[in-house]
């Protein structure tokens, strides 16, 4: 930094590698700071804070629009998909074999005040046919027989997601879903829940996983 004594000269900005600039000090002169020097490393613990980051949204973005329309927190005035990422980062994760991985039983892709899926089960067919079977319990509070059936499919060995939305009715109690051959030979997850107009949905149910 040096002061610039000339009366003559007034100048501020920049020219060439220098810096003109006024302060409480007169008019001043420095040279442009170099922005090439080497960025901190991170810490340990900070990479895997980052690491815990890149699982979860990993997961979530090609889930971004069903967890927009399908999840309804309550008591928050968070938009759906940071309530979503908030909640994956505290419940949804744990930490093996020196990496986080989603808790897939623990993970939520519809939420609301409707009535879950009772009695659910699901059958898998060996032509890519996968059979969801639940019982219609639209009698009793917070559930209608026209409540759209949702449904998650999750292979991570694959990175293939898969989801539907109104596939059916509560009252339906089955639907079939066929998937192509991409899906064979991969673990899968499978999720399935409700949903209806007017920002309703229940909580996701895990059903557990299988393999065409």
């Amino acid at each position: 930094m040096a002061r610039v004594s000339n009366k003559l000269i007034n100048l501020t900005g920049m020219v060439g590698g220098l810096v003109f600039y006024k302060s409480i000090y007169g008019d001043l002169v420095r040279t442009k700071p170099d922005k090439t020097g080497k960025k901190r490393k991170s810490s340990e613990l900070q990479k895997l804070q980052q690491g815990k980051m890149q699982v979860v949204m990993a997961f979530l973005r090609p889930l971004k629009h069903l967890i927009k329309d399908n999840i309804f927190p309550p008591g928050t005035h968070l938009p759906a998909f940071h309530w979503a990422k908030s909640y994956y980062l505290e419940e949804a994760v744990y930490f093996e074999d020196d990496a986080y991985h989603i808790h897939f039983p623990k993970a939520l892709l519809s939420l609301g005040d409707l009535r879950p899926p009772e009695l659910l089960s699901v059958h898998v067919d060996d032509t890519y046919l996968i059979q969801l079977q639940w019982q219609d319990n639209s009698e009793q509070a917070l559930a209608y027989p026209d409540d759209g059936l949702l449904v998650v499919l999750c292979a991570p060995q694959a990175n293939a997601i898969f989801y539907r939305t109104d596939v059916a009715r509560r009252s339906d109690q089955a639907v079939t879903i066929s998937l192509n051959q991409s899906w064979e030979g991969v673990e899968t997850h499978i999720w399935a829940g409700f949903s209806r107009p007017g920002e309703r949905a229940s909580t996701s149910v895990y059903m557990g996983n299988f393999i065409l």
